[in-house]
This record gives C-alpha cells, structure tokens and sequence, in this order.
C-alpha cells in the first residue's frame, strides 16, 4: 500500500525551497550591484570640472560592477530554472502519491462500507429469517452437487404458529436446494427437538457428506454443524432445523 509522500520527497521539496531562496537573495544582490555600477560609472559626469582620470576609473569600475551584474543575473537564473524545473516535478510526484492515496483510502472506504452493509443486511434477513438468495443457493447447490443421490430426510422445529413458521420455511428452501442439487428426500417422522441452527445427523460412514453439507451451509452465513451417530439410521443423514 502506498503511504503518504515519502520523507525522502519532503526532505528534497525542502531543500529546494532553501536553494531557490538563496538564489533569489543572490538575484537581488547582482540587481543591486547593476544599481551601484551605474551610479559609480555616471556619477561624476553630472559634477563640473572632474578630473577625466578619475571619469576614466569610474567609467571601468562602474562598468565592471555593471557587468558582474549582469553575469550574476544571468548565472542565477540559469541556475534558478532548473531548481524550479526540479521543485515542479517533486510537487507533481507528491502530488501524485496524495492522489493515489486518496483513491486507496476511497477504496478501502467503500469496500469496507459494502462490507458493513452486506453484514448489517444478513444480520436484519437471519433477524427477521433465514432464506438464501439466488446466488447464496447456487454456490449451495454447486457444493453439494457432488453428492447427488444421497438420501437424506429432514425435520423443523416446531413453533406456535407452524404457518409462519420460521423453521419451517427454511427447511422447505433447504429441501429444495438440496433436490435441486440432485439429493433424494425420504420421508422421516416429525420431531420435538430444542436448540438453534441446523444440526446434521448422519452414520458415521457418511460423515464425508454431512460435513461437506454443514460447510455449504456455514459458508452462506447459516449456523450448521455436523454429528455422527453410533447407531444406524435411514435415511443415512438426518437434517434437523431449529430456531434462529
């Protein structure tokens, strides 16, 4: 994951400021020299009666003043454009580093956002009751397809209001799911069982099934589990439905 502009990018922003304002202070200097020069080499021509050795002197020096400069001048701005050339590129680098990390923490945002609502989502539907939706069925079935013609035979709790039962209609999806992925359901007697989540009863040699059945289940979000009995039974695996 990127991380913010590096130090080595803020050390070197830095130390190009520090060089470009020391080029700007030597800028104003060579101006100032230019000033100076000029006055030095036409000061004395304003004055009456002076010497023409000394306006010769002045003239040379005021006019090597003038044209250290200007030298300066064109020196330091050489000098000064590249350093900004420079400064300009690592502004756009960190520039682009801030942006790309804005786009991840952006990312990151919404992938967490999604994950919240897809959470808060399954927490209201198995709240409320469970039941899959296509996609959650599919990837149920695409599992459990391997084991197609496996008898299997199932029960729900028993609630006060067995028309809206909830246990019920989740076994009734179940048991759909499952004959859809090519199970074969038998018939079995009712029973008052108590506990939560779906238990997956099974003879111990079918334990390769019931737990790959519990899994599928678990992965979609739905508490199972799987139990092997000592005793045999038919259909060889059971699936008994309880409460939320």
């Amino acid at each position: 994951m990127t991380n913010a502009p590096s130090q080595k990018l803020t050390k070197e922003k830095s130390r190009l400021e520090a060089v470009i304002d020391r080029l700007d202070t030597g800028m104003l200097l060579s101006i100032l020299a230019v000033v100076i020069g000029l006055i030095i080499e036409y000061l004395f021509e304003f004055i009456p009666k002076t010497d023409p050795t000394l306006l010769s002197i002045t003239h040379k020096v005021g006019g090597g003043i003038v044209t250290l400069g200007v030298s300066g001048e064109l020196i330091i701005e050489y000098f000064h454009g590249k350093q900004e050339t420079k400064l300009r590129e690592i502004n756009d680098a960190i520039i682009g580093a801030n942006t790309e990390r804005v786009a991840e923490l952006n990312l990151e945002a919404e992938k967490e956002r999604l994950a919240r609502v897809n959470i808060e989502q399954r927490l209201v539907r198995w709240t409320i009751r469970r039941k899959l939706d296509q996609n959650e069925t599919d990837g149920v079935q695409e599992q459990l397809k391997q084991f197609a013609g496996q008898r299997f035979g199932i029960t729900h709790a028993a609630t006060d209001d067995a028309a809206t039962s909830e246990p019920l209609q989740f076994a009734m999806q179940l048991r759909g799911i499952l004959q859809g992925a090519g199970w074969v359901e038998e018939r079995i007697p009712s029973v008052r069982r108590v506990g939560n989540g779906v238990l997956v009863e099974c003879n111990s040699d079918d334990m390769d099934t019931a737990v790959p059945l519990a899994r599928a289940l678990a992965s979609v979000g739905i508490q199972a589990m799987a139990s092997g009995l000592a005793t045999r039974q038919i259909p060889p695996i059971r699936i008994h439905v309880g409460l939320i």
